[in-house]
């Protein structure tokens, strides 16, 4: 490349040579020169910015992915916190009441010819317990004939955590006078989970526990076996196929 010192027009003169050809002048203004350097700097810039941008984002798309895991991890929790509520609230309910002026009325009855008086624990039968490892969902009860068909999931809380939960669910029947009766399924109940577990068992009637006593059911998730994680008495009322 050299000035064009004959024509003094601020030109720059291109030479191209190759081995095929003749040799070829091309003339260049200055002002395009400085365009292609200004473009090659601005074409560097953009590329840095583009490279700190997709840094950056991802950076805060991971965040955001974290603040949302924490988010769901609370969703759950009070999604369990509310029902437990909710069962909490239906001993305050008419019904409710009803069932434990019935159950006392009977337990009463029973007793009167005892020198020691039973009392009832409606703790034990209605209270819940949820350590924040295990809980079931989805429960339902539907009757066929003298056979109860029982579904429920049992999920883990921290699905995060990939090492499987070993356990077992023990399952009783509640009825209106007070008394549980241990539901025993031909179906193992024994677990491992690392997520969620779907339970479908069929399960006779106890005739110690009509069908038009029954209350409700109540679910003991153990973990290890025979320490409760989990435990939650379900009204037959909300649960009924």
């Amino acid at each position: 490349m050299e000035e064009d010192g004959l024509m003094n027009d601020d030109k720059f003169n291109v030479l191209v040579m190759r081995d095929t050809t003749n040799v070829q002048r091309m003339r260049v203004h200055p002002l395009i020169l400085r365009l292609g350097i200004v473009f090659l700097v601005l074409l560097f810039l953009c590329a840095g910015v583009g490279l700190y941008s997709g840094f950056y984002f991802w950076d805060v798309n991971k965040e955001l992915t974290s603040k949302i895991y924490d988010m769901k991890r609370t969703i759950a929790t009070t999604s369990i916190e509310l029902k437990r509520l909710k069962n909490m609230e239906l001993m305050n309910d008419e019904d409710s009441k009803k069932c434990i002026d019935s159950i006392i009325a009977i337990s009463g009855e029973n007793n009167t010819n005892n020198t020691i008086e039973s009392r009832i624990d409606l703790n034990k039968i209605l209270g819940n317990i949820n350590k924040n490892i295990l809980f079931s969902k989805n429960v339902q009860i539907k009757f066929s004939g003298n056979v109860m068909n029982i579904s429920f999931d049992l999920h883990k809380i921290d699905h995060e955590d990939q090492n499987a939960i070993k356990g077992d669910v023990k399952m009783h029947l509640i009825s209106v006078n007070g008394k549980m009766i241990l539901l025993d399924p031909t179906k193992e109940t024994f677990f491992e989970v690392r997520r969620m577990k779907q339970y479908r068992l069929r399960i006779p009637i106890p005739e110690s526990c009509p069908k038009e006593d029954i209350f409700g059911i109540r679910i003991t998730i153990n973990h290890p076996p025979h320490e409760t994680v989990f435990c939650e008495t379900y009204p037959l009322s909300d649960i009924l196929l």
